[in-house]
């Protein structure tokens, strides 16, 4: 049981990795587009008239849009980061318990081997009196 939960926790942990890596991607793709949409905002600032400004607002709508999406990404990629050390740390803390556990049993085991010799040699006194 504790095996597998372990197991469970270990593939959680690779799940949020691969999650993390996915929004790391992500967030680059936006950082690249934003600074593509930054660059086509300059360039229409630089142009003249009504319909450059028109164009720079219009752009500058959506530069802000990117970063508010890039800021809701990069606190999920934290929250996922987050999540994948409690992880780690849970899996850290069913190892020690597991350990923890053989080390008992193997105590337990020692214990009943000299219970188990000393009944034997019991039985052997006891035998020789009858």
């Amino acid at each position: 049981a504790k095996q597998g939960g372990e197991e469970e926790m270990r593939e959680e942990a690779a799940n949020l990795e691969q999650d993390l890596q996915r929004m790391r991607q992500e967030n680059n793709t936006q950082r690249l587009q934003m600074q593509r949409m930054q660059s086509e905002l300059r360039k229409a600032q630089a142009k003249q008239g009504g319909e450059a400004a028109r164009e720079a607002v219009f752009l500058r709508t959506q530069v802000q849009g990117q970063q508010v999406e890039l800021r809701s990404k990069q606190k999920a990629l934290e929250d996922a980061r987050d999540q994948s050390f409690a992880a780690e740390e849970q899996i850290r803390l069913l190892k020690d318990q597991v350990f923890s556990h053989e080390e008992r049993i193997r105590q337990q085991q020692q214990e009943a081997s000299t219970l188990e010799h000393d009944l034997a040699a019991a039985e052997e006194q006891r035998d020789m009196l009858l």
